[in-house]
């Protein structure tokens, strides 16, 4: 039997409303508001994103200034990431939804669809048997973390992802780097060790890198689609926000600590 499922497809957006929209879809299945949803969105300008729990003490504040890039703090964990040439995706579960489980059963869930999505544009994803999280002691940089639930090629990460919980849903979302600007991510951050900085630069890689042609945004999220419909006996609605889960971004970003220097206490 089919699951129904609805199916996002946003624009860009400033940092702070991509972050608000998915902290809303994730309370939206915790009151049991809403089917299944796989949402995919763009950012208006490159932007950086911290963790939920992340102090963010490692960020160079000046740099980010000097360069217009605003920062955000993601409703779930990880390290700091600078969205710009990706495609950034999220999934959201209520209980009841055939896909959710713990945490590591809805990491393996979405990664088998997310690498089954890559292989139809040639890209063969390393085997990871471990997520020991090492980098975490050593590095602020998302990209600079390997573990065993993210994707990466020839051990270079291609895809990040982070999860939020609450008692009866949960929240996927992440980055599919298409293009990797290294030199700019590595600049959002402090770097008190040259090697690190190197090391942290030579573990991310875009689509197009790899491969040496061109894939678009569209391409790779079509190929999502059909991966998760394919496995788990999806059928799509596309949809946009409720007004309800329109009202409710709004009141996260209006409730935002305004002492702190990035937007968004969610």
């Amino acid at each position: 039997m089919l699951e129904k499922w609805r199916l996002i497809k946003d624009g860009p957006a400033e940092g702070a409303w991509n972050m608000a929209v998915d902290h809303a879809l994730l309370h939206a299945a915790e009151d049991g508001a809403t089917a299944p949803v796989l949402r995919f969105y763009s950012w208006a300008r490159p932007t950086l994103s911290i963790g939920r729990l992340q102090k963010g003490d490692g960020v160079d504040l000046d740099y980010l200034a000097s360069e217009g890039i605003p920062m955000v703090r993601r409703p779930t964990g990880g390290r700091a990431l600078l969205h710009d040439h990706e495609l950034t995706y999220s999934v959201t579960l209520p209980a009841g939804a055939r896909l959710y489980g713990s945490l590591d059963e809805v990491y393996t869930r979405i990664n088998i669809a997310l690498v089954r999505a890559l292989a139809s544009h040639g890209i063969r994803p390393d085997r990871h048997d471990d997520s020991d999280g090492r980098g975490y002691s050593i590095s602020d940089a998302c990209f600079a973390t390997r573990l065993g639930h993210e994707i990466s090629v020839d051990g270079r990460k291609v895809a990040a992802g982070a999860q939020r919980r609450l008692k009866r849903s949960a929240m996927q979302h992440g980055s599919i780097l298409l293009t990797a600007d290294v030199e700019r991510s590595m600049r959002c951050l402090i770097w008190p060790d040259p090697r690190q900085r190197h090391r942290a630069g030579n573990a991310m890689a875009g689509l197009c890198d790899l491969t040496g042609h061109h894939i678009g945004a569209d391409q790779v999220s079509n190929s999502v689609i059909g991966a998760f419909a394919e496995l788990y006996q999806i059928e799509y609605e596309t949809t946009s926000l409720s007004l309800e889960e329109e009202e409710a971004a709004r009141m996260i970003i209006t409730r935002r600590d305004e002492s702190t220097r990035y937007a968004g206490a969610f």
